[in-house]
């Protein structure tokens, strides 16, 4: 992981403890996406949510998941915001999506 990664992910984390989440998800939209982790996909998935980004929060959760398909943390959130919008999506390792029931 470079750096800079880990430096912005720190700072976010900062940021949240403190009740900024405007501040924490600009440090980490700040990264270059080649090199955003799941972990950093997570945490923007969570400070989304915070923030009442349903579809940003949906997106970044969906690509932690594809980054990293065991990010457990990513599918209780995920599913909880699925589960206002309608039947649940499950996103494939090919980014094609399955509806289930």
């Amino acid at each position: 992981t470079p750096p800079d990664v880990e430096v912005n992910l720190k700072e976010a984390l900062c940021c949240e403890r403190l009740d900024e989440t405007g501040p924490a998800i600009s440090a980490l939209e700040a990264i270059a996406d080649h090199v955003r982790t799941a972990r950093v996909h997570a945490t923007l998935g969570r400070l989304y949510a915070r923030a009442g980004l349903k579809s940003n929060a949906i997106r970044a959760y969906e690509i932690a998941l594809r980054t990293e398909p065991r990010c457990v943390e990513c599918l209780e959130p995920l599913a909880a915001l699925r589960g206002s919008s309608g039947a649940a999506e499950v996103p494939t390792s090919t980014g094609q999506r399955n509806a289930s029931h």
